[in-house]
C-alpha cells in the first residue's frame, strides 16, 4: 500500500494521532479487500460477469476519449477516480 506523505517519518517520530489515523486507514483498506475477496470466492460467476461489464464500459469510454486531454479534463478524471476509491462497494460492479 502506498502511504500518503503525511504518514512518512519526519525527524524520526510520528505523533500518536498520525499513527492512529494510519491504523484506521490500513484497517479500512484491509476490510475492503477482505470483503471483496470473500464475495469473489463465494460467487466467481457474478465476479466474472461484473468484470466483463465494467471492462466493456471502460473500453467504450476509451474509444470516445479525445487523444489529448486538457488540464480540466484530467482534473475531472482524477476527482472521479478519488470518488470511486471512497465508496463502500455493495456489488462487484462498484
Amino acid at each position: 500500500m502506498l502511504l500518503h506523505r503525511s504518514f512518512l517519518p519526519s525527524e524520526g517520530r510520528q505523533t500518536p494521532q498520525k499513527l492512529e489515523d494510519y491504523a484506521k486507514l490500513y484497517a479500512s483498506y484491509t476490510n475492503l479487500i477482505q470483503r471483496q475477496a470473500d464475495m469473489m470466492r463465494h460467487n466467481p460467476e457474478a465476479m466474472k460477469n461484473a468484470y466483463d461489464r465494467v471492462a466493456a464500459e471502460f473500453a467504450a469510454e476509451q474509444l470516445n476519449a479525445q487523444n489529448k486531454l486538457g488540464t480540466q479534463e484530467v482534473l475531472a478524471d482524477l476527482n472521479e477516480y478519488a470518488r470511486r476509491c471512497d465508496i463502500n462497494p455493495n456489488s462487484f460492479d462498484e
